[in-house]
């Protein structure tokens, strides 16, 4: 359930109080992630509001812990910072408090890995079930056939090919002569 999404305002109203605060108490980490900082500063997310919301039930459920502009917001820090891993990231979020206020969050109150794969999962807009058909699909590899040895002849891919053929012209099938290539 979500009762609304924080717009642009709402965030920098958010932000800069916080990230002025903290450059007084640690200058050299907000220095650090000044490009981060100006990125975010930048990054409206207005334009996604209607989305994000289409994503939650207005009416059912238990209400979202953390508000998806945020969740997106520090997905995009999390890539403009070269970050791959989402496990990696949550930890940076626990241990900086510039990376948890640029991302719309309390210093003390960081998502978990499992709030970021749900926010992910929700975003991501498949049908499960197709999931779950192409799963059944993947085969195994096959074994790779074993190479003959100096001197040694193949082993028969398809074994009993020329008993077929034989059966086949007894009972008086014959094969037709207008594709020879085909024979």
């Amino acid at each position: 359930m979500l009762d609304h999404v924080r717009t642009h305002e709402d965030y920098l109203s958010f932000m800069l109080p916080r990230i002025k605060s903290l450059f007084l108490e640690k200058p050299g980490q907000v220095l650090f992630y000044l490009d981060a900082a100006l990125k975010a500063y930048m990054l409206n997310l207005d334009g996604g509001i209607e989305i994000l919301e289409g994503c939650y039930s207005k009416v059912f459920g238990r209400p979202a812990d953390f508000n998806p502009a945020d969740m997106l917001r520090s997905l995009v820090l999390m890539v403009s910072l070269g970050v791959t891993s989402i496990p990696t990231w949550v930890e940076m979020l626990m241990y900086s408090d510039v990376l948890a206020i640029l991302s719309g969050f309390e210093q003390a109150r960081t998502p978990s890995v499992g709030a970021f794969y749900d926010f992910w999962n929700r975003l991501w807009l498949e049908d499960k079930r197709l999931r779950k058909q192409c799963k059944k699909r993947i085969r195994k590899k096959s074994k790779k056939p074993k190479d003959a040895k100096k001197r040694e002849k193949l082993p028969n891919r398809r074994p009993g090919t020329v008993d077929r053929l034989v059966r086949s012209f007894r009972k008086g099938k014959f094969f037709s002569t207008r594709r020879p290539e085909r024979l």
